[in-house]
């Protein structure tokens, strides 16, 4: 049972990227929603960008997480075979 090290090295940059998302996500969003109590009228679609490119990052994030999963586990218990 070896682990295989191209898929291993694919898995911890994924992890680094995910670790990036999980922590800028949560700030874009408290932002957001901070701009749109704050914003009046005029400068409101800012913060509806703003909570729209949050959403589309949560999604990104949570696929992510599992693309990441996988492939770690598959780095280490080698069950693709090259």
């Amino acid at each position: 049972m070896s682990i295989n090290n191209q898929l291993l090295s694919k898995g911890i940059k994924q992890a680094t990227l995910l670790l990036f998302l999980l922590i800028s996500t949560p700030i874009l969003i408290t932002v957001a929603f901070k701009a749109l109590n704050i914003s009046d009228q005029e400068e409101q679609w800012t913060a509806y960008l703003l909570l729209s490119a949050a959403a589309i990052m949560v999604v990104i994030t949570m696929v992510l997480a599992f693309k990441t999963i996988r492939t770690l586990l598959d780095a280490l218990f080698n069950s693709k075979e090259s």
